[in-house]
């Protein structure tokens, strides 16, 4: 029952005094406290202090008793703990790097819990900030090789790679384990340089942001007209930074750990802007004093440059530090235009070939649609109507593992984003076939496909579409391998009925990718009921979509720097690309490498 304002008891001031009262002395005493260590501490500190400590430790003993000087334990106690207090401070900030034993308490952990704490300081914006920590076990209570056990890395930092390089791990032989000798020294070395420039480029980025007026305090602006539309980090290591000017000009930057541009293109209406190409790229090659177009672009004939002014960056570790640069694993420019959001209802099919597989290409598309933030500095993923992308990822060839593996490499958190309902992902390869009873439910958060009825599968996918389409945004409907389903259903399955579901699901979402294998015999064989099938299957498609991006092999062999080729085509219909132009037919080569990365180039480049 609710107490009207009436029946409230009166508020009894003299409490309330006494309340502020005792609130007031007991942070008066936290105060005091504060300040009487702080007071111990330079009072041990203080050279007479210490010239009185020594010379009572020197002091016979049967001078110099507790009896005689019972403060004089207490004394000694205290110095002895501000001195290694000091050791570590001075240890904290002058090497960046240091060790501590850390014991588990797990009573089955190997080697009776002993773990070794390895403390990595790194400091933004000239101010320390909160260590990261990596801690390391052994691999077997007989084996003195180091694992890592637990860290506090952030995901970007390619901590298990640096692992693999420098602390592989031993094979059992019989009962002995042998193996590469680590070199632990090394690791931390990497791992620092590469936290280190992690965090000179985030800094850069956000003093670049601040003196264009582009930070969220706009005073930071000094009412000055802007140049710059965005600048912000085009990928989640922060290596590539985006610059987008008020006239429409479109710029990339390759920034080193160092914080020097090492590559940079700039593209306008009219092409390259090869003029402002050369002042990014100017100035010594140090990214906070890069020369940009001032608001003023040209006058008399020549170009006018207002410089940038940041704090230096923190020094790498020593001067010998080799800083790797990888240039790979964001969206090629080259590939941009053809990954970004499509038109309503439009039909995206890629093609791929034994050696020539597609899964990095829809991972680039995952990485347009979905691109994560890095903190206020990234790239936004809305459209221009101001809606957030979604995908529902439906793969009949690959586990969810496989993807999320993938996209981690790429900066995007499956997980985090389906648990904002804007990446939703459907199994259809684990349990497709077996009976729905004997189907066991596994530990990800991914939809399966029970069952190869072409009904459930159509229902399973049609239904999930609808809980993504719930709220704003356009859903971006993407099947991995859909001739599968050809390939094993043998005549139960034909190419009308799989066309037509096809079709109700493309009805459901804002555009569709597809993912079709185009080899030889499956292409253009007709012996068999199954190139008969996928032949009519990859020809209707074909005619359908807006555009087709085919991946083959080199047709000299294999090359070292060369994966494939990438043939672009598009349809006859306008308003294939995100701005309603429509997108350029071309064929570009690519490479993958062994992380994944990705370099798109033209011939002869």
């Amino acid at each position: 029952m609710a107490i009207s304002s009436s029946e409230q008891p009166a508020v009894d001031r003299v409490e309330v005094e006494l309340d502020h009262e005792i609130e007031s002395i007991e942070a008066r005493i936290a105060s005091l406290h504060q300040r009487r260590i702080i007071q111990a501490a330079n009072i041990i500190n203080s050279s007479s202090s210490q010239t009185i400590l020594k010379r009572l430790r020197s002091a016979p003993k049967s001078l110099e008793t507790e009896e005689n000087n019972p403060l004089h334990s207490v004394a000694s106690s205290n110095s002895q703990k501000q001195l290694a207090y000091n050791q570590e401070c001075l240890y904290r900030v002058c090497s960046g790097v240091t060790t501590f034993k850390v014991k588990d308490p797990d009573p089955c952990s190997i080697d009776k819990g002993a773990v070794l704490g390895i403390r990595i300081e790194a400091f933004q914006s000239g101010r320390f900030i909160r260590p990261y920590y990596v801690f390391l076990n052994r691999h077997d209570p007989d084996s003195s090789a180091w694992r890592v056990h637990r860290h506090t890395v952030p995901p970007c930092i390619p901590l298990d790679s640096l692992a693999d390089r420098y602390l592989p791990a031993p094979t059992r032989s019989g009962d002995l384990l042998k193996g590469p000798k680590q070199a632990l020294p090394r690791f931390v070395k990497a791992l620092r340089s590469h936290i280190v420039g992690y965090h000179n480029r985030i800094t850069v980025i956000a003093h670049m942001r601040r003196a264009f007026g582009l930070s969220t305090n706009k005073e930071q602006g000094n009412g000055r007209k802007l140049v710059f539309s965005d600048i912000s980090a085009a990928d989640a290591e922060a290596k590539h930074v985006r610059l987008e000017w008020m006239d429409g000009r479109i710029g990339r930057a390759v920034i080193s750990s160092k914080g020097k541009v090492v590559k940079c293109v700039v593209i306008g209406e009219e092409g390259r802007d090869r003029l402002t190409e050369r002042a990014v790229l100017g100035g010594g090659g140090r990214i906070e004093v890069k020369a940009v177009k001032h608001e003023v672009p040209y006058e008399h004939g020549r170009t006018l440059y207002k410089p940038i002014h940041t704090p230096p960056l923190s020094p790498p570790l020593n001067r010998n530090t080799t800083f790797v640069l990888r240039t790979m694993s964001q969206i090629p420019h080259l590939l941009s235009p053809y990954v970004a959001l499509p038109s309503e209802a439009s039909l995206t099919l890629l093609t791929s070939v034994l050696g020539a597989s597609t899964n990095w290409l829809v991972l680039r598309y995952l990485q347009s649609y979905l691109g994560q933030n890095l903190e206020s500095l990234s790239i936004s993923s809305e459209t221009e109507d101001g809606e957030t992308a979604k995908v529902l990822l439906v793969s009949f060839m690959r586990d969810f593992a496989f993807w999320k593996d993938g996209a981690r490499k790429l900066g995007l958190d499956l997980d985090k984003l389906a648990a904002k309902k804007r990446f939703a992902f459907i199994d259809g390869l684990s349990e497709l076939y077996l009976e729905p009873a004997r189907s066991k439910a596994g530990a990800s958060s991914a939809k399966v496909i029970r069952g190869n009825e072409l009904e459930n599968i159509h229902n399973t996918v049609k239904n999930t579409l609808k809980e993504l389409e719930a709220g704003s945004g356009k859903v971006v409907l993407v099947i991995d391998q859909l001739d599968l389903l050809l390939s094993t259903s043998g005549d139960k399955l034909d190419t009308v009925a799989l066309g037509d579901t096809l079709m109700d699901w493309r009805l459901s979402a804002h555009s569709t990718v597809l993912t079709l294998a185009a080899d030889t015999p499956l292409a253009a064989g007709h012996d068999t009921p199954l190139e008969t099938n996928h032949s009519a299957l990859l020809l209707n498609l074909a005619h359908q979509a807006d555009s087709v991006m085919s991946l083959r092999l080199l047709d000299t062999g294999t090359a070292r720097d060369v994966s494939g080729v990438c043939r672009i085509m598009t349809g006859d219909t306008e308003g294939g690309g995100p701005t309603g132009q429509k997108t350029e037919a071309r064929e570009l080569l690519y490479f993958v490498g062994g992380d994944s990365a990705v370099k798109v180039f033209e011939r002869g480049q």
